[in-house]
């Protein structure tokens, strides 16, 4: 999905793709497949991956559950999980997940974030995409937004509303890239990839990559 600065379904002014987008490809280019990422809504990402009708997706988060159909590569990023607020906030400092109970929160459909808040019984509403989810958060009485804080920022830069948002820090999570088990030699193109992925992190190139993005 489009998912800044991790992956740009229009490439920016510079031509960057995303760090993960270049990062995926590179590892793959260094054992000799060339890979290609496409951009489709989650849910859909979801389904062609369980029935092996793509390779697998990225940026993804480990979840139990989707280990029936996933394998999983070593951490490709890391994202720290934000409840995102603006200035209209002003209730209790949120420290943990639980600490959202009671307040009007937003996150988006099917992603991971939705899940942390379901089991930790927090009530909440969703929103069909991450910006559908900021224009709430900005324009409507929402308190808070469960998101990821490298996201925002990136948004926020953009789209010039840095002044307007804060964040309670909560988690620091690794993306993977995750692999269809239904793909043909699955378990091979895992053990490619994370040999690719050792490569351009012991050469400097991985590095290379994400300081286009700083």
């Amino acid at each position: 999905m489009n998912f800044p600065p991790y992956e740009l379904k229009i490439p920016d002014e510079e031509g960057l793709r995303g760090f993960d987008v270049e990062v995926v490809i590179e590892a793959f280019r260094r054992v000799g497949t060339k890979a290609d990422v496409q951009f489709l809504p989650w849910k859909r990402v979801i389904s062609l991956s369980k029935k092996g009708r793509i390779a697998g997706a990225v940026s993804c988060v480990h979840q139990e559950a989707r280990e029936a159909f996933f394998r999983f590569s070593k951490p490709i990023s890391f994202s720290t999980q934000s409840f995102a607020y603006t200035g209209r906030y002003n209730g209790r400092t949120i420290k943990t997940v639980e600490d959202a109970k009671g307040l009007k929160v937003l996150v988006v459909a099917g992603y991971a974030a939705e899940t942390e808040l379901k089991e930790a019984s927090v009530r909440y509403e969703t929103a069909i995409s991450d910006q559908a989810a900021i224009i709430r958060l900005l324009e409507r009485p929402y308190d808070v937004f469960y998101t990821t804080r490298e996201f925002m920022e990136y948004m926020a830069r953009k789209q010039g509303f840095s002044d307007r948002i804060r964040y309670y820090d909560i988690s620091r999570l690794p993306y993977h890239l995750c692999i269809s088990k239904s793909w043909p030699d699955s378990e091979k193109v895992r053990k490619d990839f994370n040999k690719g992925l050792a490569e351009i992190t012991a050469d400097g190139t991985y590095k290379k990559i994400h300081d286009k993005y700083r």
